[in-house]
């Protein structure tokens, strides 16, 4: 059975910021989900100067959004960023010109803190206000697999078609992007905080009827207690791949880390952060470590993390093939001999990604 992970992050058209205070969510649609009388009063109504409140954080993520736009333009001017046509939609698009030299990078990473601080805030102050979906578990369990798919995917499009409502309706902010090199809409306030909200409730539904017995999880945990000394929480399961929709991957959460585990062979396929559009933590605690933060030091902690989390794999066998954006080094493995795609120029790889202080940004492993 392969469900795939939805996207976190779906394009959305600009929505101009105005005069906002939380509202209200309509009720799920879909037949999937079931959002019965309230059985608790409601959340008590915020107060007026939490609603002033409210307005000050939308402004001030405009206002974030507006000073990393003058940024993007300054790059634009000075030459180090190009605007280019789509060949396909002939829409404008953005390309570097000298992206190692780039301050966007820091940049985009202070406005995504920011913003998303200030989200938080938002999601802390008028989050109960948020109804979640309620998605009903059948009594008995579902016995076939197609019966299963069907209660999920009438859950999933109840979840997309709330992201088709708030595209009209919701409130975001368009900026672009330097790792991506496109512009994202991110959603703020209401539309940020019902999103969540939404998302947890889908994933929890997903994993009651999906989940596996814990004594066949064991072998994952094992994989990334090698790895990291905090708690695996797994949080959804028959995630797959672009390059690889065969495969059901388990999706666990340690602290704010995202690790994807492939659960036939008890491998890590991937480690990032579980905070979109460059929000920064720090890791999951692996002891007392001061490290260097030279160029050798840092290769050396990411041939230190690949043996931790891709135990058995020689890199002497494989070709390097390292990078930098910004302040972050992407150190590279790859097995030039066999493809990884058709395109002929894609081949399997293991990557660690580090920041300027060592501390890990994402691992990807393709190499099986």
């Amino acid at each position: 059975m392969r469900v795939a992970l939805l996207p976190l992050l779906i394009a959305a058209p600009a929505i101009a910021l105005g005069a906002c205070v939380p509202r209200t969510p309509p009720a799920p649609s879909s037949p999937g989900a079931e959002t019965p009388a309230r059985a608790t009063p409601a959340a008590p109504l915020p107060t007026e100067a939490a609603q002033e409140r409210g307005a000050d954080i939308l402004q001030e993520i405009e206002g974030i959004a507006e000073q990393y736009d003058r940024r993007v333009e300054q790059a634009l001017q000075a030459g180090s960023l190009a605007q280019i046509p789509d060949a396909a939609t002939g829409e404008i698009g953005f390309v570097f010109v000298n992206p190692e030299d780039s301050p966007l990078y820091s940049a985009w990473d202070t406005a995504m803190t920011q913003i998303q601080a200030l989200n938080r805030e938002w999601m802390d102050r008028f989050g109960s206000q948020v109804e979640p979906p309620v998605y009903t578990l059948p009594n008995p369990r579902p016995a076939s697999d197609a019966e299963i798919l069907r209660l999920i995917d009438r859950a999933t499009d109840d979840y997309l078609t709330w992201l088709e409502q708030d595209d009209t309706t919701g409130s975001f902010v368009l900026m672009f992007d330097p790792y991506e090199n496109y512009v994202h809409p991110i959603r703020i306030g209401d539309s940020y905080a019902e999103g969540e909200i939404r998302w947890a409730a889908l994933l929890e539904y997903r994993l009651a009827l999906l989940a596996p017995p814990l004594e066949e999880r064991g072998p994952d945990l094992l994989a990334i207690e090698r790895v990291f000394a905090g708690e695996a929480v797994l949080v959804d399961v028959g995630v797959t791949l672009p390059y690889d929709s065969d495969r059901g991957l388990h999706l666990y959460r340690v602290g704010d880390l995202r690790v994807l585990v492939d659960p036939h062979v008890h491998r890590i396929i991937m480690i990032d952060r579980e905070a979109a559009l460059g929000e920064r933590h720090e890791a999951p605690d692996r002891g007392d470590e001061t490290a260097e933060t030279s160029p050798g030091a840092l290769e050396q902690r990411a041939t230190e993390f690949v043996s931790l989390a891709a135990p058995g794999t020689d890199l002497a066998r494989l070709t390097p093939v390292y990078g930098q954006k910004g302040e972050n080094s992407f150190f590279r493995w790859e097995d030039r001999g066999r493809p990884l795609l058709d395109d002929g120029r894609s081949y399997p790889f293991i990557q660690v990604a580090l920041d300027a202080a060592g501390e890990l940004l994402n691992f990807y492993n393709t190499l099986f």
